[in-house]
């Protein structure tokens, strides 16, 4: 008895709710994602690697383009470099110089030196 009670519960609980998307009275506003242009600032290294870095200022982070993929860096609170939530790969800006380090292994992956050359690249 007490099973079909809850059955019938569990059924007339099931049948009461409507999802938001079919119920006329509910609308809800969603924000048009707005994608700005992004300055890209690419940069060679030695052995003809190609690097595309975007600064964004308001999060504080740096999005990186290489080899096909694409890497979204946060500042480290700690150190003047980059890093990714994952802690897996770091970018290091100096004066001088740029360096993305992949640090599971310690392996530098993309090391070049800062020009006045160096071309910018606007995505939108």
């Amino acid at each position: 008895m007490s099973k079909k009670l809850l059955l019938i519960g569990i059924t007339a609980l099931l049948l009461n709710c409507k999802a938001p998307s079919k119920d006329p009275d509910l609308q809800t506003d969603q924000p048009v994602a707005t994608q700005e242009a992004a300055n890209f600032q690419d940069y060679t290294d030695s052995l003809g690697d190609k690097l595309s870095i975007s600064t964004n200022e308001e999060t504080d982070s740096k999005t990186i383009k290489f080899n096909g993929s694409t890497y979204v860096l946060e500042k480290d609170r700690e150190s003047s470099s980059y890093s990714t939530s994952d802690n897996e790969y770091q970018l290091t800006e100096t004066s001088g110089e740029i360096t993305f380090i992949k640090k599971d292994y310690n392996m530098v992956l993309f090391k070049t030196k800062k020009t006045s050359e160096q071309s910018v690249t606007q995505l939108q």
